[in-house]
This record gives C-alpha cells, structure tokens and sequence, in this order.
C-alpha cells in the first residue's frame, strides 16, 4: 500500500507533458468525424472568370475548372497572340481564337484571383470524362479558326463548353463574348435546355461546345 508523505511534496520535479497542437479529440468528436458524409464521385465544374490586365476592371476572361477530388483540369480559350500587340492583330486579321485543356498547374490561368459565375456537380464522371467535349471543341476550334475579337474570344469558347452542362451560356456583361458561338467543323446540336445528368459519353454527347472564348 503506498504511504503519502507530505514532507516530500514538490521534492520531485514533474517532467511537462509533450506539448500538444491543439485541444484532445473527445469520443463525440471522432464519432462525429467517421459519420461526416463523403464526397460522392463525380466532378464538380465551375466557370470561373478573372481579370484581364489593364481592361480588369470592366472585362474578364472566362475559363471552365474540372476538379474529381483526384485530378483538377482547366479549358481555356485565348488569342493565338497572346501577350502580343492586341489591336495591330486585331485589325490585320491574324489574331485566332486557340483553345485547350490542361492539367490546372499547367495552365495560363492556374492561380489568379478569380470570381465563380456558375457551378454544377456532375456524378459519377471523372475530370476527363467530363472535359473530353472541351477537348474536341477545341481541336475543332483550333482547327477551323475564328478571329479574335470583341464579340468572338475566350468567353465565347468558355460558354460553349460550359452550356451543355448548365443548360444556357454562363456570362455576364463583364465577359463579352459568352454570348457567342465559335464556329467548329462539326455542326451544333440541337439545343437541349437541360442540365447533363448521366455518365458523360463522347458519342452521346454531341459537341455543343464549338467556340473559345477570352
């Protein structure tokens, strides 16, 4: 049986306790953590529009982000003279719409300040899945070429993507452009008014997304 003997107390140091990050989990809180809902598969998308140099405060440039949880895309559309003199190009005829799809980090638009303007969760699709009619209206932008320009860029490749997913063009005044259609060397599809519900399937999917915006 073990004797307390007061004389001694505080005689002994007491080694500190291993400092800790942050207060202990309790039983309700791991209990809370394993019930909390997971994230179904699928990918979230976005249209996302940011700033454009010296015209940011009154012109953005859209772009459209697939993110799975695993892997984040981009497809973007711009100026085939990109960082060039604009309006010589503009005026000559030389500047293109170019379209492409690229890893985020990859990407022109990777990590700038950005605003959302629509977003939409599709299940049971990975990144690719969904971002493979982007890819194709690309090539087919790329393809046939469309002058760059006010009413003809970026925005209008950013909204074509994006309109067979959310149903109507995303856009607003400070991205002109979205209002318009690239031309593709594949036809437009009918229009369906309808938010896309099921596995994405390339050959089902007919293109909608024909034109590159900026």
């Amino acid at each position: 049986m073990a004797t307390f003997h007061p004389e001694l107390a505080g005689a002994f140091p007491v080694a500190d306790a291993a400092p800790l990050a942050g207060p202990l989990m309790t039983l309700d809180d791991w209990t809370a953590l394993t019930r909390a809902p997971k994230r179904a598969p699928g990918t979230e998308v976005s249209v996302r529009a940011r700033p454009i140099g010296k015209l940011g405060g009154w012109k953005d440039h859209m772009f459209v982000h697939y993110d799975d949880g695993r892997a984040q895309l981009i497809a973007r559309g711009g100026p085939s003279e990109e960082g060039a003199s604009f309006f010589p190009s503009l005026v000559d005829g030389s500047n293109r719409v170019l379209a492409e799809v690229t890893p985020e980090a990859a990407s022109r638009d990777y990590d700038f300040p950005y605003r959302t303007i629509a977003s939409t969760f599709l299940p049971g699709v990975s990144a690719e899945q969904a971002a493979a009619e982007a890819r194709a209206h690309a090539l087919g932008v790329d393809r046939l070429g469309n002058g760059y320009g006010w009413r003809r860029n970026s925005n209008s490749y950013a909204a074509d993507v994006a309109a067979p997913l959310f149903g109507y063009r995303p856009g607003d005044r400070r991205t002109p452009g979205y209002d318009q259609r690239l031309r593709d060397d594949v036809p437009p599809p009918a229009p369906q008014g309808s938010v896309f519900t099921g596995p994405l399937r390339v050959d089902d999917w007919t293109p909608i997304i024909r034109n590159p915006p900026y």
